[in-house]
């Protein structure tokens, strides 16, 4: 009987002042079952097309091909091997572009990667249509010109791409994936 008191007085004690010898094991469980679960219900919210994404879906799908195709029409003016080259390079964009929407739409394995060589092309080109004009002799009005309409898309690249590599949600639709 003595015993039993013992283990009950230890019990006891080990209820008020116990905390602090025992392990930190189940408390840190506990945590990072709750992290998980947090982290399950934020990659379900982000999980799918939707948000920013959807945006970036919509500007390579349709904006983008429009403005491009405007963009061939008003250079129509300078027909030349520069529009000619031009207007292949845009095409190639135009499709490419629309290509990279559709696999971002469809989740397809490697979209993201599409998407960001599309936005790595679209860098390449203006840094292309700036020295085209003196590799052909148009002269350095063309070029000055040509170098301010280079700022929109440099900016367009820089912006996306970051998404594409820090988003929540490209991260839950996409990396789950692959």
């Amino acid at each position: 009987m003595n015993t039993e008191k013992n283990n009950k007085s230890e019990v006891k004690h080990k209820g008020v002042w116990g905390w602090l010898n025992q392990s930190p094991k189940p408390f840190l469980r506990t945590m990072t079952s709750m992290n998980t679960e947090q982290n399950n219900k934020s990659e379900v919210k982000y999980k799918g097309v939707g948000g920013w994404l959807s945006l970036f879906i919509i500007s390579l799908c349709i904006i983008n091909p429009l403005i491009m195709v405007f963009g061939l029409i008003s250079s129509y003016r300078y027909l030349s091997i520069l529009f000619l080259i031009i207007s292949v390079w845009t095409v190639g964009l135009i499709c490419f572009s629309i290509y990279a929407g559709i696999s971002l739409w469809k989740i397809r394995p490697r979209a993201v990667k599409i998407a960001k060589t599309f936005l790595l092309l679209c860098l390449v080109e203006p840094i292309i249509s700036i020295w085209l004009p003196v590799l052909i002799g148009a002269g350095q009005e063309l070029m000055i010109e040509v170098a301010k309409e280079s700022y929109g898309p440099i900016f367009y690249v820089i912006t996306w791409y970051s998404y594409l590599s820090k988003s929540k949600r490209v991260k839950a639709t996409y990396l789950a994936k692959t």
